[in-house]
């Protein structure tokens, strides 16, 4: 990566980050005086890449907005490619501690819509509106970056499944090419991430999030928009339902969407959406009295508000946690957790109170006491008990001592005669134990892993780092698995000499009916198994991939892992 660019115009001085498409880097352009950013795309080897760089710079360069990242230039030079835009100050959204004040969500999704109607009226359509690419910067002004997979309507639109697919509309899954009304579905499930602080779908493969989408999203976006700010919901519910009936206008929805905003946002503060921002969530300027005030009113009135169970005014909680951070506020409930008016809390309840109380109180003194006491009987010491033992009546004898003689010399014992026998005290010689042979290293491989059978006996299992140990001498090897057909062999083990032995194991196979949902033209392991609905194959015990095209596309794909218990039908829905 070279330091100069455009014959020094260009320094570039510091990374910034990488993404899918290339690395960011902070450069200073010398002619003008001014900071810039410079993306350098990482795989324009093909044509079709420096074609997609070529294009998102000429899509951004005709949207000259202020809520839109303006681009200045685009140099190659052979097969590397540059755009070089303006430099934001500031974090993405995806960098904020959520959730946000109602407020601060109305101040974004205010300059998020209006940069979705502009981009629209131009005939753009995004296509990756998610946290990630929305810019904060340090005067509030929020920009929307990263035009690299933009749509024109009418054109063609190559690899349609792009961006990120969890906040992807679902009719771009069915296949249907992106309208404005993808956008909005997007901007939608943005703003509820913004108010609550979780996101909306899961990441998951398409055709799982597609299924994901069609059963859990009503549900899920009721759960998490439960006891938040009342206008905010029905923005929110408002762009959701515009992906069921798509778009017939391009600029109609995005520009009544961005009229709602700005109309909820006015009745907070009369401060533009920048000034209220850089006053209160970027604490670059002067933070708006009023918009304060209206809040803390709205906040308190939640809080206090007896027909809200504490489930709805958990995001309240969080509110005033997020808004003051400093000062002491009362741990929230958990906003995933069930609403504590189970049965069981009923029922504890009223031993709190009267009667119930004292003989509450009386039955946990009684039952432990009568625990101590149980304990006391089963710890203490038992006194030491001797054995009984029979009586026996001894008589005593006096012992016979033989008297010392008074005088002469003391008495000389006889000697030995000279044909005793003498004991034979030596320790006889133990029979020699025969030394044991050496064992002899030998190390085996195989293409797949199976269980090591010698002489009978289970001995390891392949693949072994350490060799298996052999005396010299004939042996019996088995190599199993469920998945291959065993192999049996016989060794012969010179002495002193290591073997090494590689086996090629075969897998097993069985027949197996292939069943899809709709006809269509199968694929398995790459292979054209021909337009068919149902298809009986012999497969081997393994990883096989199956899928179903229709022209040159993808509609359906699945990996299976056969083995032993498999069903004997595969079902690719």
């Amino acid at each position: 990566m070279p330091h100069v660019l455009a014959n020094g115009r260009y320094e570039l001085c510091e990374f910034v980050s990488k993404g899918g498409m290339g690395a960011v880097y902070r450069a200073r352009d010398v002619q003008l005086g001014r900071w810039v950013a410079v993306k350098c795309l990482l795989d324009v080897s093909k044509e079709t890449s420096r074609d997609l760089a070529a294009k998102e710079a000429r899509t951004l360069a005709s949207l000259n907005h202020r809520n839109i990242m303006r681009v200045f230039d685009i140099l190659q030079a052979g097969d590397q490619v540059w755009i070089v835009s303006e430099w934001l100050e500031g974090k993405s959204l995806a960098q904020l501690p959520l959730p946000l004040p109602p407020a601060s969500v109305l101040a974004i999704m205010a300059q998020v819509y209006d940069a979705l109607a502009y981009a629209h009226a131009a005939q753009v359509i995004h296509r990756d509106v998610k946290p990630a690419n929305i810019i904060l910067g340090t005067e509030g002004r929020v920009t929307l970056i990263d035009f690299g997979v933009a749509f024109a309507p009418g054109s063609s639109t190559g690899e349609t499944l792009v961006g990120s697919l969890r906040y992807t509309d679902p009719r771009i899954l069915e296949g249907e090419p992106p309208d404005a009304a993808s956008d909005l579905f997007s901007a939608a499930l943005l703003q509820v991430e913004l108010m609550t602080g979780d996101t909306v779908l899961p990441d998951l493969a398409p055709l799982p999030l597609y299924r994901h989408i069609k059963k859990h999203l009503r549900p899920r976006v009721d759960q998490l928009l439960d006891g938040a700010y009342p206008p905010l919901v029905d923005l929110a519910r408002g762009s959701l339902k515009r992906f069921e009936r798509g778009s017939a206008n391009l600029t109609a929805d995005a520009v009544e969407v961005a009229t709602q905003t700005w109309k909820l946002l006015r009745g907070v503060t009369p401060l533009p959406p920048e000034a209220y921002l850089a006053g209160t969530l970027c604490k670059s300027g002067d933070p708006d009295p009023s918009a304060d005030a209206a809040i803390a009113l709205e906040l308190e009135a939640a809080l206090i508000d007896p027909a809200l169970t504490p489930r709805q005014k958990a995001p309240w909680y969080a509110f005033k946690a997020q808004r003051r951070p400093d000062a002491s506020v009362v741990p929230a409930p958990r906003p995933s957790l069930a609403p504590t008016r189970s049965r069981s809390r009923r029922r504890i309840e009223p031993h709190l109170s009267g009667k119930r109380l004292f003989w509450t109180v009386a039955t946990v003194v009684v039952l432990g006491l009568a625990g101590i006491f149980a304990s006391k009987r089963r710890i203490a010491p038992k006194p030491l008990e001797e054995p009984p033992v029979n009586a026996v009546a001894i008589e005593e004898v006096p012992l016979a001592v033989p008297a010392a003689p008074t005088t002469g010399p003391l008495p000389v014992k006889p000697p030995l005669p000279d044909a005793a026998p003498v004991a034979d005290t030596s320790v006889p010689a133990l029979p020699r134990t025969p030394a044991r042979p050496e064992l002899v290293p030998l190390h085996l491989a195989a293409n797949a892993w199976a269980v090591v059978v010698l002489d009978g006996k289970e001995a390891g299992r392949l693949p072994q780092a350490a060799p298996f140990l052999l005396a010299p001498g004939h042996h019996t090897l088995r190599l199993e698995n469920p998945t291959v057909e065993p192999l049996a062999t016989e060794l012969d083990i010179a002495p002193g000499t290591p073997k090494k032995m590689h086996f090629t194991l075969r897998p097993k196979a069985a027949p197996r009916t292939i069943k899809l949902g709709v006809p269509g033209r199968l694929f398995v392991d790459g292979v054209d198994q021909g337009i068919v609905q149902t298809k009986t194959m012999t497969l081997s015990y393994g990883t096989h991939e199956v899928s179903i095209k229709r022209g040159n596309r993808v509609i359906k794909q699945k990996h299976i892992a056969l083995g032993p218990d498999s069903p004997r039908d595969i079902i690719v829905e």
